[in-house]
């Protein structure tokens, strides 16, 4: 196996593990930025941070941060546990297509994806900056940088795919 041929083969994956890297990411901020909210279980409000002269009576319901997760896309909350469910598996799915089928359509799509996903995160980056959130901002940063990286792979992988398969010009481009 030559150099190329390798490369061929370990792009997909490496592309791959790239879309479940960014997901565990953002799935993480989420968490890291919700450490600090109010939780509500049973219908009493459980507080992990006060803001100074604020507190929550037992029972007392206590509404939701404003800035929180009211980003929605379509109607769904960015920052819901089913929209990061969704993520996951959606990058989850692409990763397992992209490394077992290698073809321009997974590539396609992958690059799609991550295009749509960072624009999201440079979103985050600037809501995380108006909301002084220096840790939250350099991991929003981190994950585009990793998704521009993603993008620059899924292009690679495209370009080196013939169009009328997955057959790259010159060899097979298959998983064995």
């Amino acid at each position: 196996m030559t150099g190329r041929s390798a490369w061929r083969r370990a792009l997909p994956a490496a592309v791959g593990l790239l879309l479940v890297v960014c997901a565990a990411l953002v799935i993480i901020g989420v968490l890291i930025e919700r450490g600090g909210e109010t939780h509500t279980e049973g219908g009493v409000a459980a507080t992990t941070e006060h803001t100074e002269g604020e507190r929550a009576e037992p029972g007392e319901e206590r509404p939701p941060a404003e800035d929180a997760g009211d980003e929605t896309v379509v109607g769904i909350r960015l920052e819901s546990p089913a929209a990061l469910v969704g993520l996951a598996v959606v990058s989850v799915g692409l990763a397992v297509w992209l490394w077992r089928r290698p073809a321009r359509p997974a590539a396609g799509v992958v690059t799609v994806f991550t295009v749509a996903a960072g624009v999201l995160d440079v979103a985050e980056i600037s809501r995380q900056l108006a909301a002084d959130q220096t840790g939250l901002v350099v991991l929003a940063g981190l994950i585009v940088l990793l998704r521009l990286v993603t993008v620059a792979g899924a292009v690679a992988l495209w370009r080196s795919i013939s169009p009328a398969g997955s057959a790259p010009a010159g060899g097979r481009m298959g998983v064995g």
